[in-house]
């Protein structure tokens, strides 16, 4: 699963896998449209990219809460990042 560099995030903005700029309420209707699909595969992904908007903010609740949320669809699809977002989790103490 490919996701944006992690510079696309340092002014608590983001971008899409091409490097362009993506707006909150963007990966919010990106977010909602993944839903409605059922793409678990994409869902990880946003909620990933959502995650490392608000750690570039600043918000770690918030942060946490939304790699919560890509570490249970990256585990309903298999994806190679749930290891990864496993190992961040235990790393916040959210994870046994």
């Amino acid at each position: 699963m490919d996701v944006p560099p992690l510079d696309c995030f340092a002014d608590g903005g983001g971008c899409d896998l091409k490097g362009e700029r993506v707006t909150d309420t963007e990966l919010d209707a990106a977010i909602l449209q993944a839903h409605a699909a059922s793409d678990a595969e994409q869902l990880a992904r946003l909620y990933l990219d959502a995650s490392k908007r608000k750690q570039a903010q600043g918000d770690e609740e918030a942060q946490v809460f939304l790699m919560v949320q890509a570490y249970v669809f990256a585990l309903e699809c298999g994806s190679p990042i749930a290891e990864q977002l496993y190992s961040s989790l235990k790393a916040y103490g959210r994870e046994a």
